[in-house]
């Protein structure tokens, strides 16, 4: 998230993309590619749907940050979203 607040015009640009340059698809097919990899092969939801839904997720709370001038701090954010896929995923990963 400090990455994206200390380019914030940029990543605003990017993520308001009205689709005319496909900014934001390509974020979130990268997103996707960097997901893939972390998350385990076997998950209770279809493991494709299951990136997708959580790439889409943090796309749209990154540009909400954003579009609301970063009214919380990175940090914050980054905990808030950490927190929500912890409690969140106990339903949707299997346990070990």
């Amino acid at each position: 998230m400090k990455v994206i607040a200390n380019q914030s015009k940029l990543y605003k640009f990017i993520l308001n993309d009205s689709e005319s340059l496909g900014l934001r698809q390509k974020t979130e097919k990268v997103l996707v590619k960097k997901l893939s990899k972390g998350f385990p092969l076997k998950t209770t939801v279809a493991r494709d749907l299951l990136i997708e839904i959580v790439s889409s997720i943090y796309v749209s709370v990154i540009t909400w940050w954003l579009n609301n001038d970063m009214k919380y701090s990175s940090q914050f954010m980054a905990t808030e979203l950490v927190k929500f896929f912890e409690l969140g995923s106990r339903s949707l990963l299997p346990s070990n």
